[in-house]
């Protein structure tokens, strides 16, 4: 993700983005400052649970109420945004640094 700049890397340290990654969610302060619109952020999380079918995680829970994963200015994504996001945009931004991503898991 560092390397397809879909990361800020000045707000986001290592330290953190293993914490957010391999802690409890609940126990930490980390957060995971994204370079990503609403319709990017949707196609990541439409990756990751392809790429990783047996994790329970919902778009709601990965993005809005964790408060884990925000986005550039410092908020919490707007839920309504991802949610509608394919609708609006059926390819995103960052669709082909998502594809190059997500091939190395498969």
């Amino acid at each position: 993700m560092v390397r397809f700049d879909l990361i800020d890397q000045e707000a986001t340290s290592l330290l953190d983005f293993k914490n957010v990654l391999l802690e409890d969610w609940g126990n930490q302060r980390s957060r995971i400052h994204l370079k990503m619109d609403g319709p990017s952020c949707r196609e990541f999380y439409d990756h990751l649970i392809k790429t990783f079918p047996h994790n329970s995680i919902t778009l709601k829970n990965l993005f809005v109420t964790s408060g884990l994963l925000i986005r550039p200015d410092g908020k919490k994504y707007n839920y309504n945004t991802l949610k509608n996001a394919p609708t609006r945009s059926p390819i995103s931004k960052q669709h082909e640094a998502l594809e190059a991503i997500f091939q190395k898991f498969k």
